[in-house]
């Protein structure tokens, strides 16, 4: 896997990394940071938003790692060749867990384990939010994989965990004569997909410069790992950019002079002012407040 490596720090300590990597590895991953994908999200009625990179220090399995197709087809024949467990522990880890209740479970270890019209489909799917998403799957049984990365959330986000409402999936069954009833869910689990991002938009409102002034500043959120998050103005409008890697300057819209969204998080920003105070921002998503402190 010489493609995926942390990207945020080997440029920094390209010593290291050509310690470990090899000269010739590091040389092919940067040609492919200089090539990494722009992300973006669907936002509203079909519009196409520039998005930011996740965070530099979010490494895990959603985010941290630079591959590529071609890197992950490797994986892929390390696997079919049982180079990482034998074949009896892949088997294993390809076999449905049976709850206590003795319920079949639609995960084995690791993967995702359908049966498909008496069709045995492993799989896993990653999923940003927004910007990127992926996924892998396999057909043991016709020695088939497809790997697909994408530079939006719509990849994967529009099926979540359930393998016949991805209409990509649908489309690669019928290519096997696997399709059935898939194009069907998927098409309406796509839709549906749709309908919520334009029911969740939100009409932005015209609001005063002189409004928008004292919210400028730095804030520090100390619940999300001491992200600092920096607001600056441009004429009426507000505009914020977190201080990690890859950061991006993002418009801040006006829902009323006080609360504002962005297009591509599902994130509130509520400004409060007590008179004679600074200002000081709430960031709150899904229910949950992120309390700041201003500290310039």
């Amino acid at each position: 896997m010489s493609e995926s490596v942390p990207y945020h720090n080997v440029v920094e300590d390209s010593d290291k990394w050509i310690a470990s990597l090899g000269k010739e590895h590091l040389d092919r991953y940067q040609k492919n940071l200089e090539k990494f994908a722009q992300p973006y999200t669907y936002y509203g009625e079909g519009e196409i938003v520039h998005d930011s990179y996740p965070p530099r220090d979010a490494i895990g399995a959603a985010a941290g790692l630079l591959s590529t197709v071609r890197d992950l087809a490797k994986y892929d024949v390390a696997i079919d060749r049982h180079i990482f467990v034998k074949k009896e522990t892949q088997e294993k880890a390809w076999t449905n867990f049976v709850s206590n209740s003795g319920q079949r479970l639609p995960y084995g270890l690791g993967w995702f384990v359908t049966d498909y019209h008496d069709l045995r489909v492993v799989w896993h799917y990653g999923d940003w939010g927004s910007g990127f998403s992926a996924l892998y799957l396999k057909v043991p049984a016709k020695n088939i994989s497809v790997i697909m990365l994408a530079n939006s959330e719509a990849l994967a986000d529009h099926g979540g965990e359930t393998l016949t409402s991805n209409v990509f999936v649908c489309s690669f069954l019928s290519m096997l004569g696997q399709a059935h009833d898939c194009e069907q869910t998927s098409q309406a689990a796509l839709t549906k997909w749709k309908q919520q991002r334009r029911a969740t938009a939100h009409v932005a409102v015209h609001v005063d410069a002189k409004v928008l002034e004292p919210y400028v500043g730095k804030y520090q959120f100390e619940t999300l790992q001491n992200r600092i998050f920096t607001i600056t103005r441009e004429g009426d409008k507000l505009f914020v950019e977190q201080s990690v890697s890859h950061s991006v300057k993002t418009e801040l819209l006006p829902e009323s002079q006080s609360k504002f969204f962005l297009k591509a998080r599902p994130y509130e920003f509520i400004f409060t002012k007590a008179a004679g105070q600074a200002a000081q921002l709430d960031i709150t998503q899904d229910g949950q407040v992120f309390h700041s402190k201003r500290i310039e």
